[in-house]
């Protein structure tokens, strides 16, 4: 069923499109080429759609939460949060929009800003399964293993074939490095969600350093399939690479990891000794370098805290 249904969505992106080349200026066919690339699956074309429909009616707040949700999709969380906050300030109450501006602010590292709207969402939403699964979500990021466990197997005992929380409950057994239990969760979650994207990159991660290499790579290709500049997987094969001394299809991924996630300390570091490793001295500083600035930055955070609030920094 949900492969029949994302077929048809495929379909009914390319009937927009073939409409839009008729007639570039049908802004009602550019939303709904939006749509129809969300519900595909296909995260960074709604993105495009979505950006191109406001350009021409930037005060429609459904196409702002619309692209929010696919900036989300697409692992974009802080230029989703600048979408759905927007959206959030017209609509205070709209569940719809709660709840994934929840989930970019829970995943861009930000849980008392998601328990906050999680708390909104349950009055708006009162009895919303999803609210319990983004709990747990939330109470596993701070790190609160035990409370996540509780709200998690909630929801999965009110419903034993919810993929998200299946792969959820992988995660937590992840974060508590019970490999062997994660692994057998994140299957039983990608039986039920194929497109699931984080999933694949998690088990493949697994597989990976459990001994098989093989079917773990094939898995976080697999994942870049399935969302676009992803820099999770990305990372992980270069490390592979950078393993096996194939330095320079390791330099490939690192430096289109970085050029998404160019604050991400781990991918500079890796590519700054990749660099070395090809003799690339003067791009290997470079980077080492940057690695320092990103470093003390992160010093300079943890400093800029006022009753455990954090006080932002320009």
């Amino acid at each position: 069923m949900v492969l029949a249904r994302r077929e048809q969505f495929d379909e009914a992106v390319g009937a927009y499109r073939k409409a839009l080349r008729l007639n570039p200026t049908l802004a009602s066919v550019q939303f709904n080429l939006g749509v129809a690339c969300l519900k595909a699956g296909r995260a960074r074309d709604a993105v495009l759609a979505f950006h191109a429909f406001l350009k021409k009616h930037p005060q429609e707040m459904r196409a702002h939460t619309l692209l929010g949700m696919a900036l989300v999709d697409s692992g974009e969380f802080v230029a989703a949060i600048e979408e759905l906050e927007l959206a959030h300030r017209a609509a205070p109450q709209d569940p719809s929009i709660l709840f994934p501006l929840a989930v970019a602010h829970s995943r861009s590292g930000d849980p008392s800003r998601a328990a906050a709207l999680l708390d909104q969402l349950r009055i708006a939403a009162p009895g919303n399964p999803r609210v319990g699964l983004l709990l747990g979500l939330v109470l596993l990021r701070e790190g609160k293993f035990e409370d996540a466990r509780r709200e998690l197997e909630q929801v999965r005992t009110a419903d034993p074939g919810n993929a998200a929380a299946l792969a959820a409950l992988g995660r937590l057994h992840l974060r508590e490095n019970r490999d062997l239990e994660a692994i057998p969760l994140f299957r039983d979650a990608l039986k039920r969600n194929s497109q699931d994207a984080e999933s694949t990159y998690q088990l493949g991660v697994l597989l990976d350093r459990n001994g098989e290499g093989l079917e773990g790579e094939k898995l976080l290709r697999r994942a870049l399939e399935l969302r676009a500049g992803y820099a999770d997987p990305m990372y992980h094969l270069a490390k592979a690479r950078f393993r096996d001394k194939r330095f320079k299809e390791a330099l490939t991924l690192l430096q289109e990891a970085a050029r998404i996630l160019p604050g991400q300390e781990a991918i500079r570091l890796l590519l700054a000794r990749t660099h070395q490793a090809l003799g690339n001295t003067p791009a290997a500083q470079a980077e080492f370098a940057a690695v320092r600035k990103l470093k003390a930055s992160v010093v300079e955070r943890d400093r800029a805290r006022v009753d455990g609030e954090q006080v932002l920094i320009p």
